[in-house]
């Protein structure tokens, strides 16, 4: 801090503010002052590298009853299924026509079948003994973070089942296009054995949904 001028308190300084030392009309900034500034620049710049500062976001499969189509497909399938579930059921006649009709309830909202059916859908079961199923799913339990999971920019996965004589084995094969051929030929491989291995494709559906990490491990 600046001494006083002695010369200025007498009357007698012609310096001016040129004059090295204080002249009392000059305004003495507080020390307390001093630190109330330097507290607002500090909590300024705290406030300007919090907002600099990324923020992750935090990985999460899409709501599939939410995608653009879903709706569409819901109704296409009731009008595919032509009556009450429950009531088509009781006429169901094997292993093989109940297992996909309940994968047909559990998935309604994304499954298709190729061919596409020009009947109903227990009249397409025991008419076509080769067809193919196109279904979307994610997994339903994630116990850990999973490495892969930001490759999958659908954020969801979506699958070809093929089904034929060889029932309840049928291959599946991957059609999301984020992910590369290498993980998509081991991941539908593990799927595939899980699906057999279930002797079926609802129950080995819903392994896979709920054992996902499991699935994936070493990928």
């Amino acid at each position: 801090m600046k001494q006083v001028c002695n010369l200025y308190q007498q009357g007698r300084c012609e310096k001016g503010k040129k004059c090295k030392y204080m002249h009392m009309e000059e305004k003495i900034e507080k020390p307390i002052q001093q630190e109330q500034k330097q507290t607002k620049i500090q909590v300024i710049k705290q406030k300007e590298i919090v907002q600099k500062v990324h923020h992750p976001k935090i990985f999460k499969w899409t709501d599939l009853s939410k995608l653009a189509d879903s709706q569409e497909i819901l109704q296409q399938n009731q009008e595919l299924l032509g009556g009450d579930f429950f009531k088509i059921a009781k006429d169901l006649q094997n292993d093989k026509e109940k297992d996909i009709m309940q994968i047909f309830r559990k998935f309604q909202q994304s499954i298709k079948f190729l061919p596409q059916p020009q009947c109903k859908l227990l009249e397409y079961l025991r008419n076509n003994e080769e067809f193919q199923v196109i279904l979307r799913f994610v997994p339903s339990i994630d116990r850990k973070e999973l490495e892969f999971k930001e490759q999958v920019k659908e954020r969801y996965f979506e699958i070809l089942l093929q089904i034929d004589k060889n029932y309840p084995k049928s291959s599946v094969i991957i059609l999301n296009q984020s992910l590369t051929q290498e993980f998509k030929d081991v991941l539908q491989n593990r799927m595939s054995d899980q699906i057999f291995e279930k002797k079926g494709l609802f129950q080995g559906m819903r392994y896979i949904e709920t054992h996902f990490d499991e699935i994936v491990l070493g990928l």
